[in-house]
């Protein structure tokens, strides 16, 4: 009975002491387990303080907390200490590193239910190719992150990712889009009532119609931004905002004004240590220096630049400001040290997909080799301009431009053939004179020599005529896209504007002429007819794009036949394309022109006389590239009519620029006659 009692309390003893071992190690394992996670939260949380202040500090504390969760199989955590690495290379430019680290943090949440730590990382993703110059990728993850912020319903979040998507347009030139969005996050923005990111929306917005050239509307968004200020604004965008501020008064012509904020914006951003601010802000001082022909200044400013914009990486400023070099070296008169920079900035436009920077390198490539006497690479990077500029604004209507050139490789094509036909035909008849005078030597060999020699002179003669058209006809080419280029910035407006009456209305006009430039193009002498119908055309569409600025008349003397009497075609166009371009800018008065066909013996003389600034004022006021081009459509026209002149070998053709003065020997216009012999 006693052993049976020992035995059974001796049983009981075992089972309490098995069942307190098992309580013990379950309670160490809990207590192991805490310290664990506390340990790895507390490294998490040092890795997060110290991001934007010490890399190598978020590098030891998140290294650590990596290595606990990865033996703990913590996903989310190593996620997170990933992504505060990258946060930290972020801060300090290192786009290639910060990209490494976003797709490790990235990789370890996809077994992981937390779709607003996978927004987290698209949003990265979209930042860092934007940094980096690489739009098409920085627009696909914006996209893909407002469309999973809508998946979760978080406004504040779907309007930023519209902002981001709409900064990414406007750097792609695509305006349009780019309003759009802004307009769509504004709103969102207004009804979450959040201040600080409406006053950043209308600040962009106000960027967008800048590029557009609406300054009246830029400078109205630009003040909304500004009136929502206060002390506790964020001194990063008080700089962006005298930055573009400054950049209204630069397009104004108001240099002093521009030179001012833009000092203002250079201090703001050196106070809080933001570089690519402070390479804007030099940027836009060395464009201001360069407008002022100060170019020693202006090359001196855009190298600080280039410095800071090399040191972070900012290939887009680097894209742009190797143009703005190459533009000013044009201005110094140095085409191939400018080339040599245009190159630069194309090839990393390229890249980046910055057409908007490609569109205004095409314009100085031209400018280049117009100065280096290139004419076919000058009218190849003229075609290029305008059908960038086609596609940035979204008008389809200028695919026949690419005609001419094909028209004018087609003449060089056959200009060689006709060359290897002509030699061909020499080689046949020596042949043929040696076979029939094979008996007569000398009769074989002066007649060879009489032969080849009225052949060869011929042959030149013709040569020489066929180079006369070819140039002559470059010469036309050349200028069309110029002349479409600045009708369609009028259509442009219309249709952006959304003002579709008006638009079609202009369009159609705009393709009545355009039909009629492309087809008499072709011709060497048209109707007087067609000419002075193509004149009125243009003169009715540039009323309507400078509505109120100028009225014209248009006299045909009663003796001229117009329907039987030719001319070489768009002789006097350029005249008046300068009457109101440059002689009716900033007048304080409305402009009147006067264009007149009168008959004299055998030729026309025709009359181009505005009241404008007159020649060298306007010549004064448009110094760099406007002069350049106004100048080279007078030597145009002037080398035409030599070419006639040389062609029929009298001086039937003239020209005469002369400036009006009154009694007071004060301008009041300019007077082009021209005289041209026409054919019946």
């Amino acid at each position: 009975m006693i052993k049976s009692k020992v035995r059974y309390y001796g049983n009981e003893l075992v089972k309490t002491l098995f069942f307190l071992t098992l309580v013990s190690c379950f309670v160490s394992a809990s207590a192991q387990e805490y310290s664990e996670q506390a340990q790895m939260d507390s490294l998490s949380e040092k890795a997060k303080r110290f991001i934007g202040v010490s890399v190598d500090s978020v590098l030891v504390y998140a290294n650590r907390a990596i290595f606990l969760a990865g033996e703990n199989r913590d996903w989310e955590i190593v996620s997170d200490n990933y992504y505060f690495i990258q946060r930290a290379y972020y801060l300090e430019s290192e786009m290639d590193s910060a990209r490494k680290y976003i797709w490790k943090s990235r990789s370890f949440l996809n077994g992981l239910d937390d779709e607003k730590k996978k927004v987290r990382t698209i949003h990265s993703l979209g930042i860092i190719n934007y940094k980096t110059g690489e739009l098409d990728s920085a627009l696909f993850y914006y996209q893909k992150e407002f469309e999973l912020e809508k998946g979760l319903g978080n406004e504040e979040r779907q309007a930023s990712a519209l902002g981001n998507i709409g900064m990414v347009f406007y750097r792609q030139s695509e305006y349009q889009k780019a309003v759009d969005n802004y307009f769509h996050c504004l709103k969102i923005f207004q009804e979450i009532g959040d201040d600080q990111k409406v006053m950043l929306t209308y600040n962009n917005i106000g960027n967008v119609y800048r590029y557009w050239e609406d300054y009246p509307k830029a400078l109205a968004y630009f003040r909304k931004a500004m009136e929502m200020t206060g002390a506790d604004s964020n001194k990063r965008f008080e700089g962006f905002m005298n930055n573009n501020l400054a950049i209204i008064f630069r397009k104004q012509l108001q240099f002093d004004s521009a030179i001012v904020y833009y000092k203002k914006a250079k201090g703001i951003y050196e106070e809080v240590n933001y570089q690519k601010g402070i390479a804007s802000a030099l940027t836009g001082l060395a464009i201001t220096f360069n407008k002022l022909w100060d170019l020693g200044k202006s090359r001196k400013t855009y190298l600080e630049a280039i410095a800071i914009q090399k040191k972070v990486n900012d290939r887009i400023g680097l894209a742009s400001n190797y143009g703005n070099l190459g533009i000013l070296l044009l201005n110094e008169e140095k085409p191939l040290e400018a080339i040599t920079y245009l190159e630069k900035s194309d090839s990393l436009a390229r890249e980046i997909g910055y057409r908007e920077v490609q569109k205004n390198n095409f314009e100085s490539f031209r400018d280049a080799y117009r100065m280096l006497g290139n004419f076919e690479k000058a009218l190849d990077y003229e075609l290029k301009f305008v059908a960038l500029k086609d596609s940035i604004y979204n008008i389809e209507k200028l695919k026949e431009i690419e005609n001419i050139q094909e028209k004018y490789q087609a003449e060089q094509k056959q200009h060689s053939i006709d060359v290897l036909n002509e030699q061909a035909r020499v080689k046949d008849i020596k042949l043929s004179r040696k076979n029939i005078f094979i008996g007569a030597l000398v009769v074989i060999v002066l007649l060879t020599l009489v032969i080849t020699w009225l052949i060869n002179r011929n042959y030149k003669a013709h040569a020489n005529r066929r180079r006369i058209i070819l140039e002559n006809k470059l010469l036309r080419s050349q200028m069309n896209p110029h002349f479409m280029f600045n009708s369609l910035n009028a259509i442009q407006t219309y249709i952006l504007q959304k003002n579709p009456l008006e638009g079609a209305s202009y369009l159609s006009k705009f393709a009545d002429l355009m039909r009629s430039i492309l087809y008499n193009s072709r011709e060497e002498f048209i109707l007087l007819e067609k000419e002075i119908a193509m004149i009125d055309n243009y003169l009715e569409l540039q009323q309507i794009r400078f509505k109120g600025l100028f009225t014209y008349s248009l006299e045909v003397d009663p003796a001229i036949n117009v329907k039987g009497v030719m001319i070489p075609p768009m002789l006097a166009q350029p005249f008046i394309e300068n009457a109101i371009e440059h002689g009716f800018k900033n007048i304080d008065y409305r402009g009147k022109l006067e264009v007149s066909f009168v008959r004299e013996s055998e030729s026309i003389l025709i009359t181009v006389m505005d009241n404008g600034v007159g020649v060298n004022v306007s010549m004064e006021e448009n110094k760099g590239r406007e002069k350049l081009h106004k100048s080279l459509a007078t030597k145009i026209s002037k080398e035409r009519l030599d070419l006639f002149n040389k062609r029929l070998k009298k001086d039937l053709f003239s020209l005469g620029i002369n400036q009006l003065k009154d009694e007071k020997e004060k301008i009041k216009g300019t007077e082009v006659k021209l005289t041209i012999p026409f054919k019946k």
